[in-house]
């Protein structure tokens, strides 16, 4: 099995792959570790609270992201491995720069609404600082992502591994530390995850290369062939974000059952298990691909790819019909209405594993509209069925509505695939379009001005 997947994406990739793999592993078992550590240490009650405090730290990260990164590092490692460090430093200076002119955007917003929102769902407008501290927490989140793709660019895969290893150790310590002098709160908790990860990144500074910190300049082509495709890119992540995310607010304001929120977090979080896992191998492989200019050799490489993919759908469906031994191994009793809603979110794991052949295939061609007209779709269906179900069936029913429209998206982008791109002779633009510039020597000059 190692060995086919070390045939399918070669040698030097395959060591990447499992470098990433198992440094992912062993990072999001520490978080992972953390998180249900807290809900042994708080009531209920306030692990709800947290729960929709994370919720806005993960929100503040995304509306600042907006997909940026992928489309700076693909360049970036292009410009890197060509030896053309200063149009690499060049393009990590805008995108800092625009990260922090957007955190500045919302954190404005957030703070003018941190009253209204802490009333709304976090107990009272006294809270509001638990809105700030997710807003602080949501940019050092994103700025720890920031570093990890220049890593990527210069193939540090190592020290991306090594930085996200840190944040996670560091939360694992400070909480160990706290249990253990009994003084695990709230508080402290907001606190830790709103700092934390600005340790991680001030860590991770020290280890980003001497050649990315120049100031650089910036390629005109470059800004042109972002932007071309940066627009629809931030919509996609924007809708995908309140797929993830707008549900919880939806069921602290719909459920009639208390403590529903309480429930729904852990099960979100055993599925971001298998979630960090997949995007993991869906990294690699992509920056494997995106290099191959034969349409049919893409295609056979999904077609590899089936087995592996299907061998960790298998994995997931063991693990989600076992759900009950999980949550019973990981939880205390009080976390039973974990387990159905996890059991939903499992069989949404199942079904962005199954579609990942078609998302791949639809990315390299370049087809975001057809990315964006699926989250269109998935985005009002999951909202509707929201109000219906959660009402009904509280978090069990925000995980059936996520599933449900999850399943729709991928088999949507599934058709498309099978019916359209897998019949094209060359679906795929021109090498100048596809969101990398062709600066060799032995580019013609159309390239070259492409």
């Amino acid at each position: 099995m190692l060995g086919r997947i070390a045939d399918l994406i070669g040698t030097k990739t395959a060591k990447h792959t499992f470098t990433l793999f198992f440094g992912s592993v062993l990072s999001k078992g520490i978080a992972f570790l953390v998180l249900f550590g807290l809900a042994h240490l708080l009531d209920r009650q306030a692990y709800e609270v947290f729960g929709l405090v994370l919720t806005l730290m993960w929100l503040t990260y995304e509306f600042t992201e907006l997909g940026m990164n992928n489309s700076v590092v693909r360049h970036a490692a292009n410009h890197a491995e060509a030896g053309r460090h200063d149009l690499a430093a060049g393009l990590f200076r805008l995108a800092g720069t625009v990260k922090v002119l957007l955190w500045l955007v919302v954190f404005a917003a957030g703070w003018l609404a941190s009253g209204a929102l802490a009333e709304a769902y976090l107990g009272g407008p006294g809270r509001k600082i638990y809105v700030i501290l997710a807003l602080i927490g949501g940019m050092g989140l994103g700025s720890v992502v920031f570093l990890n793709g220049i890593f990527y660019s210069y193939k540090r895969f190592a020290r991306d591994v090594f930085v996200s290893l840190a944040q996670n150790v560091l939360k694992l310590s400070a909480v160990g530390l706290l249990a253990v002098l009994g003084r695990m709160t709230l508080d402290g908790a907001v606190v830790l995850y709103g700092l934390v990860p600005w340790g991680a990144f001030a860590l991770g500074m020290w280890l980003v290369p001497r050649r990315a910190r120049r100031w650089g300049r910036i390629d005109r082509a470059d800004l042109s062939s972002i932007a071309r495709f940066g627009a629809v890119y931030a919509v996609i992540v924007l809708m995908a974000s309140l797929e993830n995310r707008l549900g919880i607010f939806l069921l602290k304001t719909l459920s009639p059952h208390p403590g529903a929120v309480a429930d729904y977090i852990p099960a979100q979080q055993l599925m971001m298990v298998f979630i960090f896992l997949l995007s993991a191998y869906v990294n690699v492989m992509f920056s494997k691909v995106s290099s191959v200019r034969d349409w049919g050799e893409v295609l056979r490489a999904q077609k590899k790819s089936i087995l592996p993919l299907g061998v960790f759908a298998a994995g997931v469906l063991v693990v989600g019909a076992g759900m009950g031994v999980v949550v019973d191994l990981f939880l205390p009793a009080k976390y039973a209405g974990t387990v159905p809603a996890a059991r939903w979110l499992y069989l949404s794991v199942i079904f962005s594993i199954l579609g990942t052949p078609a998302v791949m295939g639809i990315l390299y061609a370049k087809r975001l509209r057809v990315v964006l007209a699926g989250h269109g779709i998935a985005l009002p269906l999951m909202t509707a069925l929201c109000f219906l179900w959660i009402p009904r069936w509280g978090a069990s029913g925000l995980g059936a509505a996520y599933a449900v429209a999850h399943g729709v998206y991928n088999l949507l982008l599934s058709v498309y695939f099978l019916l359209v791109l897998c019949r094209a002779e060359d679906p795929l633009p021109p090498a100048g379009e596809r969101g990398v510039r062709d600066h060799s020597p032995e580019a013609s000059p159309e390239e070259a001005r492409r």
